[in-house]
């Protein structure tokens, strides 16, 4: 198990890097025409950071130690929402549609909310019963960890409150901004879980240092979208791909190319 865990914990990482490729590359592209993107740096910051953590948490699994069942756990209940998004952003940029859209707001979709707030109880619990049995706790593994945990959790929360003002108006959901709000609180239930497992070590707590700012500035932009304080052209941060609008505006004198549209920030509602 403990080979199978490293392998999955790596894949999760390289899923993360591959993000902050695709997120560089889209950034780079639309630069000109829509100026630089907070969200899509600070994305960048964030993926940068959670990547080579899970290729190290791997890597401690193949060593033999930082690799309990809550922390297995924890890193197979976020899979399903990375390997969506992934899956999405690499179709729309190949050109296809990299969104799907829920109709209504299906039982499944409850259901997966539910399971997922009592198996992150149950996760926290075990682990903090075994909170410093077998070593001593770790300020190296705690302290950065449960910063982020904090910090992912409130953008986690933010980006799925923005999917649900959405819900109205688009008579359903985004897949794939449910898949990115998802990927948030998962995050913070991974961090979470090796804050209060594992030993720490000096070769990831470089890398978990370095997550304290990327999430801090990660949640300062993501909050500033969302209280419309500030002008990126991401609003819907990175959600399908940009495309001619379905009908002219009413004002409109006639259709406008793609680059002018692509250069209006999307509206929140």
């Amino acid at each position: 198990m403990t080979a199978a865990f490293a392998a999955v914990s790596m894949g999760l990482g390289l899923a993360y890097l591959a993000l902050a490729v695709i997120a560089i590359i889209e950034v780079a592209r639309a630069r000109r025409t829509r100026g630089v993107s907070r969200f899509g740096l600070a994305y960048v910051g964030m993926a940068m950071s959670c990547g080579p953590h899970h290729i190290l948490h791997g890597t401690e699994a193949l060593q033999g130690f930082n690799a309990n069942w809550p922390m297995v756990a924890s890193v197979l209940l976020g899979l399903p929402a990375g390997v969506i998004f992934v899956g999405l952003r690499i179709e729309a940029m190949a050109g296809g549609r990299g969104d799907r859209h829920i109709h209504g707001t299906p039982g499944l979709l409850i259901l997966g909310a539910i399971a997922f707030c009592f198996a992150a109880g149950v996760l926290v619990t075990a682990a903090a019963a075994t909170f410093g049995s077998g070593h001593p706790p770790s300020l190296l593994a705690l302290a950065p960890n449960l910063f982020v945990t904090v910090t992912y959790s409130i953008v986690g929360v933010l980006l799925l409150r923005t999917q649900a003002r959405r819900r109205v108006a688009l008579e359903g959901w985004s897949l794939s901004g449910l898949s990115l709000g998802a990927i948030f609180p998962s995050c913070a239930l991974m961090h979470l879980v090796y804050a209060l497992s594992a030993r720490g070590d000096l070769t990831i707590c470089p890398v978990d240092l370095f997550g304290v700012p990327a999430s801090a500035y990660f949640l300062w932009v993501v909050h500033r979208l969302y209280e419309q304080s500030v002008i990126d052209w991401n609003r819907r941060p990175i959600v399908g791909a940009p495309r001619r609008a379905e009908r002219a505006a009413p004002w409109a004198q006639g259709p406008a190319p793609l680059e002018e549209l692509a250069a209006i920030p999307a509206p929140q509602g």
